[in-house]
């Protein structure tokens, strides 16, 4: 079952002494919160500390006029907290595997680094747990009550290929990835009293069965889970056609796209944000909130040629920069480049141009100055065409994700324009 505040403080005796109070039971109800619970396991899934995944609220409750006694600033209360995620998260199957810093995305203010969790494996039988309102297959209970199976899925294959999936007997037609064989899959789907998806998973590969590894049913069930609250079609007004649905645009969404992410990752990254008329120094914290970032490889090989042919080397802005780093007057691949929104809005055009010719007169647009650093192994992780295929049939045959990821470049960046009112120049800073 959810691990109870009581449970915490008897389990943490060197914790008792806020056994008694009321801003350390709110701290381990924050935690405690299903959306909480969901964005830790994300966090942990990706190998980034799961405190990452709620250390915003949590932190501004502290600073808030509701807090009485909780000083963040106290190392022991910072590593209370830190035990009442790995209590909170116990009961789902996740251990502490490791320290890391805090992404900087998460812009915490009292944490630098916490603890990362991976799911915990034992050698007794599967099980299905209800925790609260989160369902997952754990081991060594034999207890099944409160929910009733309302889906056997079964996905036919082909040299690594799904030709259809089969729902409760009913055959669509689907072509995705498929990392297992068929033989021998089912994956059963079953819905709670409460209105919570869960599933149960089996996969075959090479004479060994595979028990919930399968990535399109853990994506149904996240999926159905997720959004049940806000879409009329999910919850317990669910139908075949709509499982075949989320399965479908489920793997579209998993299909390779060049990467624009929200969470810095360390390293080899470009980031972009915005600075307005008061912030002098932003350059010096690129990591802050509304701020992007885009692989150095994935830029130069996509972005390269738009930001130098509007980069302003003589603005004073890029000016002062460049004399103070002894460099030639460049859009500089290591240091702080600055753009006026004129210019971004601009050179945002041409882009969205850009991909329109590549989508409508693609031998004509192959030709241009900003296709000719285009290379395959950045537009897709298809092997057969990195490795095997000629490098022009290749791209042409990938260029849908060129031109997808210019619309999403597009749309975040003007996004981000849009974040600050007054807001000044765009920084682009190098990794």
């Amino acid at each position: 079952m959810k691990t109870t505040f009581e449970q915490f403080i008897a389990a943490n005796p060197t914790c008792g002494k806020f056994k008694d109070n009321a801003d350390a039971r709110r701290i381990f109800n924050i935690i405690s919160w299903r959306e909480n619970i969901l964005k830790m396991m994300d966090m942990s899934e990706f190998g980034k500390p799961a405190l990452a995944g709620c250390v915003k609220e949590i932190e501004e409750f502290c600073d808030s006029d509701n807090n009485k006694s909780i000083d963040l600033r106290d190392d022991f209360t910072r590593k209370m907290i830190g035990r009442m995620v790995k209590s909170v998260l116990e009961p789902y199957g996740y251990r502490v595997d490791k320290q890391k810093d805090i992404p900087q995305k998460a812009c915490s203010k009292y944490f630098s680094t916490a603890s990362c969790y991976v799911a915990t494996e034992d050698s007794e039988n599967f099980r299905m747990v209800i925790n609260d309102d989160i369902m997952e297959v754990r081991k060594g209970n034999t207890l099944f009550s409160n929910f009733h199976l309302e889906y056997v899925i079964r996905f036919y294959e082909r040299d690594g290929q799904t030709k259809y999936v089969s729902i409760n007997g009913r055959h669509y037609d689907l072509h995705t990835k498929y990392p297992f064989k068929s033989q021998g899959n089912v994956h059963l789907i079953f819905l709670s009293e409460y209105g919570i998806w869960f599933g149960l998973s089996f996969d075959g590969q090479d004479s060994e069965m595979i028990v919930n590894s399968n990535p399109i049913i853990k994506q149904l069930i996240k999926k159905l889970n997720v959004d049940w609250e806000i879409d009329e079609n999910y919850g317990f007004e669910v139908d075949d056609d709509t499982i075949f649905r989320i399965i479908k645009d489920s793997q579209e969404d998993m299909e390779f796209k060049i990467k624009i992410r929200e969470v810095y990752n360390g390293g080899g990254e470009f980031s972009f944000c915005g600075v307005s008329k008061n912030e002098h120094e932003i350059r010096l914290h690129p990591y802050v909130d509304y701020a992007f970032y885009i692989g150095e490889d994935d830029l130069e090989c996509f972005l390269y040629y738009f930001l130098t042919k509007y980069f302003d080397a003589y603005m004073p802005k890029n000016y002062q920069t460049a004399e103070e780093q002894c460099n030639k007057h460049e859009f500089d691949h290591w240091g702080c480049n600055y753009f006026t929104v004129p210019q971004i809005l601009e050179m945002l055009d041409e882009i969205t141009a850009s991909a329109e010719m590549l989508r409508t007169d693609y031998d004509k647009a192959i030709q241009q100055d900003f296709a000719k650093n285009f290379s395959i192994f950045f537009m897709t992780d298809d092997d057969e065409s990195q490795h095997y295929m000629p490098h022009d049939v290749a791209i042409k045959k990938h260029i849908g994700n060129v031109i997808d990821f210019y619309h999403r470049f597009v749309a975040r960046m003007k996004k981000l324009i849009e974040s600050k009112p007054d807001i000044e120049h765009i920084i682009i800073t190098g990794p």
